[in-house]
Order: structure tokens, then C-alpha cells, then sequence
């Protein structure tokens, strides 16, 4: 048997309280050397591999980490105070699933970051506050502080939609559940990918309202 052993430590992230992230590049050093430790002293007759399962890391389309924090990361404390309001019940049955609480699983840190770290849109002249599908499924409403330029606006809704085609699975879809979305059993991943993408094929554009507006003269004729 072969061993291999080195101290490392988490980041705090600046202007975040309680943060406790991974430092991925000096991180991944010291793994793989603690993996060449244990390899040199050992006589290897077969591979596997474990993990704790308590931390979260996401990754974008190319594969470069995005965020990475270990299960003692408390700035997502009020996500957590949130869903122990809204659902008291349910932390009993993710803790039989899972094995972790809220506190300690990565539900409140994904709803962390859907509030914090909307780079899509956001920037310190405009936040996103909200965007809901009309009661007829239509269209959206979008709510903001300030006034997004309609450029910025379009190339959001572009980056929904590409993001939209890299879901792989339904599972993945936050708040598809019955507590957070009305229409959760009607949710169709491979119909709603069918739309980003005739979405995408058609471009996205922005419509001038003069160009659009009702001419009264015609309503006199009809």
C-alpha cells in the first residue's frame, strides 16, 4: 500500500461572507502529486477512486471551472434559512437521499448563485430581477433595475438559448419540481432544446415599435 500527503487550504472570496471556495490550479498540483507519492511506494494490481461528494464545482461548455466550494462554504445561510421556510418537511427527506442537510448540499448554493452571479446579464449598470413566462406561455416579462441596452438584451436571450442546448438531462433543470413551478409536469426538455435552436437558426432581433404600430386609418376601413 502506498500513501501520499500534503496540506492545501480553501479561498475565501473577497466581498463574500463565509465563502470557502477551491483554488483549482494550485489544488489540482498538489493532487497530482500526492497521486505520484502513493504511486511510487506502491505495487499496483488495480485503480479505483472515491470521493467525499460534498463539494460542487461547475464547469462551462469548454470545461474551465466556474465555481468550486466545499460543503463547509456558508455563504448560501440565507438560501438555507429560505427553503427550511418554504419546505420544513422536505430537509428529513434530502438528508435520506442524499445523506447531507440543506446546509450542506448544493441546492443552496446553486439558488446562491442564480441571484448573485447572473453574468449573462447582469453588470453594475443593470440586474436582471426576474424573468417569467405570461400566464398564456406567449411570451416573458422581465423585470430590471435599469435600462438594458436592446443590444445587451438580445445577446442575453442568445446565451439562454445556447445554454438551453447544453442541458443534458431533465433532472437538471433547477426548481422542475411541484413546490417551485406550476407547470413542472408539463416541462419537456427535448421540446423546449427544439425552440432554442429554431430560435437561434432565426436570429434574434429587435422590433421598432413605429414600424409596428397600429395605423388607425386602416381600423376605420375594416
Amino acid at each position: 500500500m502506498g500513501t501520499g500527503q500534503q496540506e492545501w487550504t480553501h479561498l475565501s472570496e473577497e466581498g463574500v461572507a463565509n465563502s470557502m471556495g477551491f483554488d483549482y490550479q494550485s489544488n489540482w498540483k498538489i493532487l497530482s502529486s500526492c497521486i505520484r507519492k502513493a504511486i511510487e511506494k506502491a505495487s499496483i494490481k488495480a485503480v479505483t477512486a472515491t470521493s467525499m461528494r460534498e463539494g460542487i464545482v461547475l464547469y462551462d461548455r469548454e470545461g474551465k471551472e466556474l465555481f468550486g466550494v466545499a460543503n463547509v462554504d456558508a455563504r448560501a445561510d440565507r438560501e438555507v434559512a429560505e427553503l427550511n421556510g418554504m419546505f420544513p418537511e422536505r430537509e428529513a427527506e434530502f438528508y435520506v437521499k442524499s445523506g447531507q442537510t440543506y446546509a450542506l448540499g448544493a441546492l443552496p448554493r446553486l439558488l446562491w448563485l442564480k441571484k448573485n452571479r447572473r453574468d449573462h446579464f447582469n453588470s453594475k449598470d443593470t440586474e436582471i430581477i426576474d424573468i417569467s413566462p405570461m400566464g398564456c406561455r406567449t411570451g416573458f416579462y422581465m423585470s430590471t433595475i435599469g435600462t438594458p441596452a436592446e443590444e445587451t438584451v438580445a445577446e442575453a436571450w442568445k446565451a439562454s438559448m445556447e445554454d438551453v442546448l447544453h442541458v443534458d438531462s431533465q433532472k437538471d433543470i433547477p426548481e422542475l419540481n411541484l413546490y417551485q413551478c406550476g407547470t413542472a409536469k408539463i416541462h419537456s426538455l427535448k421540446e423546449v432544446q427544439e425552440i432554442a435552436q429554431k430560435v437561434l437558426n432565426a436570429g434574434i432581433g429587435i422590433m421598432d415599435n413605429e414600424a409596428l404600430k397600429l395605423d388607425f386609418s386602416k381600423v376605420a376601413q375594416a
